[in-house]
């Protein structure tokens, strides 16, 4: 494997790896607004699919009248990233 090829790999490799940090951060903030109980908000979200995780999210933040507005703009900037990581990820593996 070539040097650029090396690079571009682990560039994917990190793209996956921060992205999946940040779907742990989305379970953290739900965590929170569920009352902070890490152990039953993950039995809720941990099958859920980064969707229906942001679509909880959402409701939590609206039910707790919590940063909604901000919220709601880091929704949809998560679904653009989300379109521009599968297009990376997914076109390569």
């Amino acid at each position: 494997m070539t040097e650029i090829e090396t690079k571009f790999y682990a560039h994917l490799g990190l793209l996956s790896n921060q992205f999946a940090r940040m779907e742990q951060m989305i379970m953290l903030m739900c965590s929170g607004l569920m009352g902070g109980n890490q152990y039953s908000s993950r039995l809720v979200m941990e099958k859920n699919i980064l969707t229906k995780n942001l679509k909880l999210l959402s409701t939590l933040s609206k039910e707790n009248k919590f940063e909604e507005a901000e919220i709601a703009s880091l929704i949809k900037e998560i679904h653009l990233l989300k379109a521009d990581r599968n297009r990376f990820i997914h076109s390569v593996w």
